[in-house]
This record gives C-alpha cells, sequence and structure tokens, in this order.
C-alpha cells in the first residue's frame, strides 16, 4: 500500500507517457525556420561528420552521411571532451564547440584565429562594447568580452567558449532599450577611469621619487601635466624597457606598476624625446 501511494507521488521516468517526455525534452526539438529542407539537413550531418573526423573523433570509414550509431558516439566523446553535456544531440552549444574555438587573451595568439578574432570583434563592435577592430585578441578586446559578458549574465572570465559564443551569434535576448544606454556610459566610463589610472600612476612616480635621481621639484600642477603628456610616450618607453610587459596579464594592483616607472625616470626620457625632436634655429 505505502509502495504504491509512493509510485504515484513520485513516478519512475519510464511511467511517463511519451508525449510528455516529448513536451518537456527541449533538447531534441528541431530549429525551424524557412530555409529548413531535407537537403539542408543531410549537408548538416555531412559537416559534422566531417569535423568530427578532423578533430579525431570518428572514423574516415565511418562517414555515411546519417546520424547512426557511431556518429552518436562520436558526438558524444566529443561533448565529453570539451566538457558539455553529454546527450548525443548536437545543439548549439555542440555546434559552437565544433565551429568556433576558444579565445581568450593569453591563448588567442598561439594559433592562427585572425578570422575568428575578427568575427568576434565585429560583433563588439556593432553592439557598443568595443570601439575598434584591431585583428588581434589584445586587452581591448578581452575588456569589451568580458563587458559583454557581464551584461548578458554570463560568467565574465574573457573567455570565449562555446557559451559565449552561443550567445553572440543569436541565442539570447535582445539588448533593453532603457538599459542599453547605461552599458554604453559604462563602457565610456570605464575606459576614462582608466586613463585616470594611468596618468595617476606616472604622477605618483614623479611625486616620490626614491632613486635619488637629481630632478627639480615641480609643482602639484606642472606635475600633473607632465604626466598627462608622458603618457604619450611612456607605452613605447615601457615596451623598450621591459618587453611585452604591458600585454601580460597582471594582477590589477600590479598591472600600473610599468607606469610608475615610467613616472620615476620622467627626466630622463623627457630629455630624449626633446633630443630626438627635430631643431629649427
Amino acid at each position: 500500500m505505502v509502495w504504491k501511494v509512493f509510485e504515484a507521488l513520485f513516478p519512475s521516468p519510464k511511467s511517463i507517457p511519451a508525449a510528455i517526455a516529448w513536451e518537456n525534452d527541449l533538447s531534441i526539438r528541431p530549429v525551424l525556420h524557412s530555409k529548413r529542407t531535407p537537403a539542408l539537413l543531410q549537408q548538416a550531418t555531412s559537416n559534422l561528420q566531417a569535423k568530427l573526423m578532423i578533430q579525431g573523433f570518428l572514423a574516415r570509414d565511418q562517414i555515411s552521411g546519417q546520424f547512426d550509431e557511431s556518429t552518436r558516439l562520436a558526438v558524444e566523446a566529443f561533448q565529453r571532451s570539451n566538457g558539455l553535456k553529454v546527450d548525443g544531440v548536437v545543439g548549439p552549444l555542440t555546434w559552437a564547440a565544433l565551429c568556433y574555438p576558444t579565445l581568450a587573451l593569453n591563448t588567442a595568439i598561439a594559433q592562427d584565429h585572425s578570422s575568428d578574432i575578427l568575427r568576434l570583434q565585429k560583433i563588439l563592435v556593432k553592439e557598443g562594447f568595443l570601439a575598434e577592430i584591431s585583428g588581434e585578441f589584445d586587452r581591448a578586446t578581452d575588456k569589451a568580452l568580458r563587458r559583454f559578458q557581464r551584461y548578458y549574465g554570463l560568467r565574465a572570465d574573457g573567455v570565449c567558449g562555446p557559451v559565449t559564443w552561443t550567445m553572440m551569434l543569436g541565442q539570447r535576448l535582445a539588448p533593453q532599450p532603457c538599459l542599453w544606454p547605461w552599458s554604453r556610459l559604462s563602457y565610456q566610463g570605464e575606459r576614462i577611469a582608466e586613463q585616470l589610472l594611468i596618468i595617476g600612476a606616472v604622477w605618483a612616480g614623479i611625486r616620490w621619487n626614491p632613486l635619488g635621481i637629481e630632478q627639480e621639484e615641480l609643482s602639484l600642477l606642472a606635475a600633473l601635466v607632465l604626466a598627462y603628456g608622458l603618457t604619450m610616450v611612456g607605452p613605447f618607453t615601457i615596451e623598450k624597457v621591459l618587453p611585452n610587459s604591458l600585454s601580460r596579464d597582471h594582477h590589477p594592483l600590479l598591472r600600473y606598476a610599468p607606469y610608475v616607472m615610467v613616472g620615476l625616470l620622467w627626466s630622463p626620457i623627457l630629455k630624449a624625446v626633446t633630443a630626438a625632436l627635430p631643431y629649427y634655429p
């Protein structure tokens, strides 16, 4: 008696009618659109098998043009190796993992992903998260990607993986008009704040110089003007003295340390810049 009551309250999956199971399982529902034809499905299956073969999950003699058992097992193996839900269903996340590489600040330069980086930057520029297209996964792209992830409720880790690609390529809500201007203001505010931090780091090096270099005392206003001007030559000086120091993924507290060094050496830098300028008697 007790067991029958328990079964009535908590039915096993086998007792759920097929129609209800179909309604609850969104993963097996196909994507419907006006261009969906049997030929398109055949082409997608062939493309899927070709990508699985290239990545070593399917043998050449297993390519049949049909989504058969060997293809399902290959899909499950691919999902397992990429940290996806292992269900053998090729949905948006699995397609994104198959078709697009994982991009990040320190890993995107390891291989040639220029076309994918360009696609990423075009989307970020179009939606107002990035100012311009550089063709490289630089620090500006990293920050723009984090803003995009934060805006759409993703983990803001700066890694463009399957989930972020899926969101970028259309599997998301349209930007809310009431929130969109604030997102743009936040983007501009972050850029201005970073520039002010750079000027402040150079100014701190000018005002508190422990190196013992003979440098004339400057007023507060003069030091600020000098720090603002040194931001034009600071990055070039840093890259020449400390190569790749600006491109490294520093701890936030250490990110502006190289600019403090520019402030410490302001006098030699200013003399070098003055000497390099053309002289007109």
